[in-house]
């Protein structure tokens, strides 16, 4: 080999180090609930390969910002805050990826009291909101410098539901499209509905379909399957996770498994394993801890696996996009746990996690 064969060689391995290394970090952002001198946001350098971290920036212009979107280009985030009804907001975010830098750029009221999730559609011409005391769904849209309009729509519920204290009205928790963008669904935990919305004529959406739950099961969070076939919802009151599957243009409830087993009325969040074969669901308060799933089963019903007992208050936990991670937000402990996911599906503690006030949300930034 010659000398200059050698150094194209050696050159070209460089470039490939380093896209390797580049392509491991990641930025996470994470909201955090506030008092009146904390910082709700803060952006970190993450590895996923060496799980060392570090605090990049910060900022306090959101109260109590209860959940994040991430552009699809990953140079926006749009965030929802909550702080003094009527003044619960939604705001824009630019991201700057360079500096690692969190610029806000817009904000509006949100249109219901506590916003507590939010959501765009494929082509980022809007994002909706599910505002938990408002009791209904907010769409925003998404103008050409990626700042939110005032709320262009809003759709309201009506009702009760059979729990004395925490069903008298109803709460939208989550609003999530499916895989296909062609439908989306909307947790009502108030009410113990699953709305099913898709386009109308204003560009929007609208409600074409209500799939009822167990009477007080407070649905709250939900994740569709990778072909969409399949929809896990984690039920805060009941503790248990319904499967709906799939039956024409709409879904149906076709199995129920307990999450939480000593039901105390506090189950929070669920996500799948990138390959589809693992279920995660976290639960709160009683039984702080994430339960385990195996969804690789005919049919795709959940077959129980395992219990993690996690720090105080998972209430948001996330995968690495390797899938090899498993990120917990424990509010209550003030730190984000970090768990190895295991061949089989469960979860090992690593020893190691990342310090943040009060943590209830947790999106990665693509760079």
């Amino acid at each position: 080999m010659n000398k200059r064969n050698y150094c194209i060689i050696t050159f070209c391995a460089v470039i490939l180090l380093g896209c390797s290394k580049s392509s491991d970090k990641m930025l996470l952002i994470t909201g955090s609930f506030t008092d009146k001198t904390d910082t709700g946001l803060h952006l970190y350098e993450f590895d996923q390969n060496t799980l060392e971290y570090k605090l990049v920036d910060t900022n306090m212009e959101v109260k109590n910002p209860t959940y994040i979107c991430i552009s699809n280009d990953n140079n926006y985030a749009w965030v929802t805050g909550t702080d003094k009804e009527p003044e619960d907001s939604v705001y824009a975010f630019a991201i700057d990826k360079d500096n690692l830098r969190l610029k806000k750029i817009s904000s509006s009221k949100a249109g219901g009291g506590r916003p507590c999730y939010i959501t765009s559609d494929d082509k980022e011409s809007f994002v909706v909101t599910a505002n938990y005391n408002g009791g209904n769904i907010s769409f925003f849209d998404i103008n050409e410098d990626k700042t939110l309009s005032t709320s262009k729509k809003i759709l309201n519920f009506y009702g009760s539901g059979e729990h004395p204290h925490r069903q008298k009205q109803p709460y939208l928790h989550s609003v999530v499209f499916s895989p296909d963008k062609s439908v989306m669904l909307a947790a009502d935990l108030g009410r113990d509905y699953i709305y099913q919305l898709s386009n109308d004529v204003d560009g929007y959406l609208s409600v074409n379909d209500s799939i009822q739950l167990e009477p007080g099961s407070g649905p709250r969070h939900l994740v569709f399957s990778n072909n969409g076939d399949n929809v896990y919802v984690i039920c805060e009151l009941s503790g248990k996770v319904a499967t709906l599957c799939k039956t024409g243009d709409t879904y149906e409830v076709v199995h129920y498994i307990v999450a939480d087993k000593v039901r105390g009325e506090s189950s929070a969040d669920i996500h799948l394993s990138g390959d589809g074969m693992f279920l995660y669901a976290s639960v709160r308060d009683a039984q702080d801890g994430i339960a385990i799933y195996n969804v690789d089963t005919p049919d795709g019903i959940p077959e129980s696996i395992g219990y993690l007992v996690t720090g105080e208050h998972p209430r948001n936990f996330i995968l690495t996009p390797n899938d090899k991670y498993l990120l917990v937000a424990c509010r209550n402990d003030n730190v984000i746990q970090i768990y190895e996911r295991l061949s089989d599906g469960l979860l090992e503690y690593t020893g190691k996690s990342i310090e943040c006030p009060r943590p209830v949300c947790l999106k990665w930034i693509g760079q």
